[in-house]
């Protein structure tokens, strides 16, 4: 497997080497190791040519400022790879990051989305997954009803090349919405068309968490009321151009929990398809019917 490391990075020339670093060191090495450089103003550009001089894997590519979405989108378009995986430039791997992922890769060729779990360098755990390991989807419907995240941060997420295009293939107008967080349209866009995705709960992430970092340092009602918002644009888009009606939502949700058994096997995906089906749109006669059914088919 051909693993194409993204690094998304933005004035932080003072972690962007320590993260190219932990790319290099993998036990499974990269393909290939991308820095996207969003128009810093720092010297984060002077060292990532010194790390490219000591590893000859390194690309550089600089843009004008754009957001980390705009950033995650060109990494994925210069990709090589059979995996693309992405690092913040503030966080690190652990030497077996890659590894673990080509260890569950290869074992369950149907997955398209792949994440570990991290560890924060310090302060209280955040954005840690609560879905339960190993494979599960599609869950399509499910997400577009719950607006539940099948993910984590950006640093333990891997995708297929082809899913990851996909998923970023958007109107380049949400990149404003998206100038921070754009994990979040890396995970939804990826359950949107469809990824069978797998929850490894080994941590070979290290999260950092530092002044600048904007959303786990942020206060929390700032946080809840730009992300809402900037969220309810993109559900419209992903919904519109995967075809996930209103209308057609309930029967969606049925059939990806009727007709895949890692999705029924879970108590927790249990209990989230039946609450999405009872908040669905549709006659409360066809969802209490397929509330019902559910406990038959589990």
């Amino acid at each position: 497997m051909k693993c194409s490391a993204i690094i998304n990075n933005y004035n932080y020339g003072h972690f962007v080497g320590e993260a190219i670093a932990s790319a290099h060191a993998q036990t499974h090495p990269p393909h290939e190791i991308i820095v996207v450089d969003d128009g810093s103003t720092d010297d984060s550009c002077d060292r990532i040519e010194a790390a490219k001089g000591l590893f000859g894997n390194v690309r550089l590519h600089r843009q004008p400022n754009g957001g980390q979405l705009s950033a995650l989108r060109k990494g994925i378009e210069l990709a090589t790879g059979d995996w693309c995986f992405f690092l913040d430039a503030d966080d690190t791997w652990t030497p077996e990051h890659l590894a673990e992922a080509a260890r569950v890769i290869g074992a369950n060729a149907d997955i398209s989305l792949y994440y570990a779990d991290h560890r924060e360098t310090s302060g209280p755990p955040l954005f840690h997954s609560k879905w339960p390991a190993g494979a599960i989807g599609p869950v399509a419907g499910l997400v577009a009803v719950t607006r539940k995240r099948v993910g984590s941060i950006t640093s333990v997420l891997g995708l297929r090349r082809d899913l990851a295009r996909d998923a970023l293939d958007i109107d380049a107008r949400l990149d404003a919405d998206w100038r921070t967080r754009a994990d979040d349209c890396l995970i939804y866009g990826a359950s949107f068309a469809g990824a069978i995705a797998y929850y490894n709960p080994v941590p070979t992430v290290r999260y950092r968490i530092h002044g600048a970092n904007a959303f786990a340092t942020a206060d929390r009602d700032s946080i809840k009321r730009f992300y809402n918002a900037n969220r309810r644009r993109l559900f419209s888009v992903l919904s519109a151009r995967f075809g996930l009606r209103p209308e057609s939502l309930l029967e969606r949700l049925w059939s990806e929990f009727s007709q895949s058994p890692r999705n029924r096997q879970h108590a927790r995906l249990r209990k989230y398809y039946r609450r999405a089906i009872r908040r669905a749109p549709g006659t409360r006669l066809r969802k209490v019917t397929l509330w019902l059914r559910s406990f038959w088919t589990s």
